[in-house]
């Protein structure tokens, strides 16, 4: 074990214990309650609700459902009002924040959104902001970069010969998940080289489920890391959800004008599907460049949320807001010490660096 990664240990487990014992000793329930808390917002974000056994597979990226509603009793049994972005950032704007104020926050738009997180949602009565890249919205495949991940992890075994989708004959062991991320890279690199189309891409996914003897049709009959249509967003929109941009191809470039175009196709198609214009941005893996924010600010964005951890002050800059990544793995305690406050007192590192969370390889 390395010095650096003895300290990390050492300082998780310092955290842990102390957001144990405020727990214990209602250290937290005092200062969720001090004028301090209030003045602070807390957004959390939140990715995928698991059809199936995708928090399994990723647990930084998947909840259970179970788990889903877990969290949303822990919010309620702290006292937490939960509000929607807008009523957040006005209030911060203001001083007029409501005790332990949260927003809730989801990325991607994935069609498990709608099957599990929006029902649980309701009967909380809880708002939620939804930040979705379009590209794949409307179109009949997977996400590419996800479901290749988690076909290679749904056919793992000692050893696999992944046929065409890798042009190889060779045999790629899959047990673990440093093998798989190399498969993984290799068919992406031989999409990229070969610059495939969205279905020429999904027809290598399909020669895949085949050389890994995984049910790719069942899999897509339940929609599993598909993205949303456009009526299923316009309905979701229509009963109260806030459907915001997370760029069109969930990447944002360096140049200019590469920025401007994810910026305004994504834009343009979610005020298409939805009849409302988003202003609202979720950064795609957390990765912002502070150079842009004259071009977002051009196009009528208002806020934008990284994946640095944290409560949102008052005085932040509105395209530089914070957010608090929650995950399956995250502790019960750590949770509940970011909604209360205690776990501000310690420094974060932004979560985004834990997911690999890629962009979608769109053409």
């Amino acid at each position: 074990m390395t010095d650096q990664s003895l300290v990390r240990r050492l300082t998780t487990g310092l955290k842990r214990g102390v957001m144990q014992a405020s727990r214990g000793l209602g250290i937290s329930r005092f200062i969720s309650a001090t004028p301090w808390r209030q003045r602070r917002l807390a957004i959390l974000g939140l990715h995928g609700i698991s059809i199936d056994d995708e928090h399994q597979w990723d647990p930084h990226l998947f909840h259970s459902p179970e788990a889903l509603e877990h969290r949303f009793e822990a919010l309620r049994r702290n006292g937490c009002t939960v509000v929607s972005l807008d009523e957040g950032l006005d209030g911060l704007r203001t001083g007029s924040l409501p005790p332990r104020a949260v927003v809730l926050t989801f990325d991607d738009g994935n069609v498990d959104f709608m099957l599990r997180a929006w029902p649980l949602l309701r009967s909380f009565d809880y708002p939620a902001t939804l930040y979705v890249s379009t590209y794949y919205c409307g179109r009949p495949w997977p996400v590419f970069n996800a479901y290749l991940r988690y076909l290679l992890w749904k056919g793992r075994r000692p050893a696999a010969v992944l046929g065409e989708a890798s042009g190889s004959d060779r045999a790629w062991p899959l047990e673990h998940a440093v093998d798989r991320e190399a498969a993984a890279t290799a068919i992406r690199e031989r999409a990229d080289a070969g610059r495939l189309s969205g279905s020429e891409r999904d027809a290598m996914l399909v020669e895949l489920e085949r050389a890994l003897d995984v049910d790719g049709q069942a899999i897509r009959a339940r929609r599993i890391l598909h993205l949303l249509s456009g009526p299923e967003l316009r309905t979701l929109a229509d009963e109260g959800l806030s459907v915001q941009l997370h760029t069109h191809r969930h990447r944002f470039p360096a140049g200019a004008d590469e920025a401007e175009r994810e910026i305004c196709d994504n834009l343009t198609s979610l005020e298409s599907m939805t009849g409302r214009r988003p202003v609202h941005l979720a950064y795609p893996s957390g990765l912002y460049r502070v150079e842009h924010i004259p071009l977002l600010e051009s196009l009528g964005v208002r806020s934008g949320t990284t994946c640095e951890s944290g409560l949102v002050e008052p005085g932040a800059h509105p395209l530089l807001l914070p957010r608090i990544m929650d995950m399956q793995t995250v502790p019960d305690e750590e949770f509940e010490g970011w909604i209360t406050g205690v776990r501000a007192a310690f420094p974060a590192a932004a979560c985004y660096q834990r997911i690999p969370h890629l962009p979608l390889s769109a053409p």
